[in-house]
């Protein structure tokens, strides 16, 4: 997983020689973490599985409104039969 600095400069993290931290945070002097990264991809999780809840209740909803239709339609035609006699 990258660390936070290469995550917004959206490049590849690499180790450097001989060490258990990055090049780029040696060559900063700055301390490895990835703690925006895990909470950023935490959240597209997250939005993802609402989307697709979302995505499901809309599809529920349209099956709702396409029955609602078919009734709305038999009950005009109904309406227009009993007229016409």
């Amino acid at each position: 997983m990258p660390y936070t600095r290469c995550f917004r400069a959206k490049t590849v993290c690499r180790f450097g020689e001989g060490s258990s931290r990055y090049r780029s945070c040696i060559k900063a002097k700055k301390p490895c973490d990835s703690v925006l990264v895990a909470s950023t991809h935490k959240k597209e999780e997250a939005a993802g599985k609402e989307l697709l809840r979302l995505h499901e209740e809309l599809a529920q909803l349209q099956s709702l409104i396409a029955t609602a239709a078919g009734r709305l339609s038999r009950i005009q035609k109904t309406q227009k039969l009993i007229r016409k006699r």
